[in-house]
């Protein structure tokens, strides 16, 4: 029976991880919340990043970042965009989850105190975040057909919209 903190706690993890979904393409909030922001810097010219949290991919977010620069495009009376200085950054942290052996020996007291289950060794996994930012410079006409920078606004959206993740709604 000594294990059976430590099932518990594994089952509970697995539980938790199992709820976690990537960012869905929504803004983001003062609070904190993951997702896309737009800073208009001139009449024609946007700064555009999203932020997605640990179980949102690169490439889910080099989608994203292309679809909100079509969007913005669009709702600004603009037919193609122009990307420039596209970066996309990772930052890794690490969450370390105990041993089985930390659960089963370190519980009670000691001659010094309470002894914590978290002071044994354990499962250190990295986990990784993808931030993207971006300008664009958006234009009225047709794409020129000889700037590989260039995209038609409604195309990016007609073909990436079904890829993009939309929030739930609340039941």
């Amino acid at each position: 029976m000594r294990h059976v903190p430590t099932l518990v706690l594994m089952l509970m993890l697995v539980s938790l991880s199992g709820c976690a979904t990537p960012t869905p393409y929504q803004p983001a909030t003062p609070d904190g919340r993951d997702g896309y922001t737009v800073q208009r810097i001139e009449t024609n010219r946007f700064r555009i990043s999203f932020n997605g949290n640990s179980v949102t991919t690169r490439q889910m977010i080099d989608t994203d970042l292309l679809y909100l620069a079509a969007e913005v495009t669009v709702q600004n009376g603009f037919d193609y965009f122009v990307v420039f200085d596209r970066t996309i950054d990772k930052s890794t942290s690490y969450q370390t989850t105990p041993s089985s052996s930390a659960f089963g020996d370190s519980f009670g007291w000691g001659h010094r105190g309470y002894v914590s289950a978290f002071g044994g060794g354990g499962l250190t996994t990295p986990i990784s975040e993808y931030d993207a930012i971006a300008e664009i410079t958006a234009f009225k006409g047709q794409k020129p057909a000889n700037d590989p920078q260039a995209y038609d606004a409604r195309d990016v959206l007609a073909q990436l919209g079904p890829t993009i993740l939309r929030p739930t709604k609340p039941q």
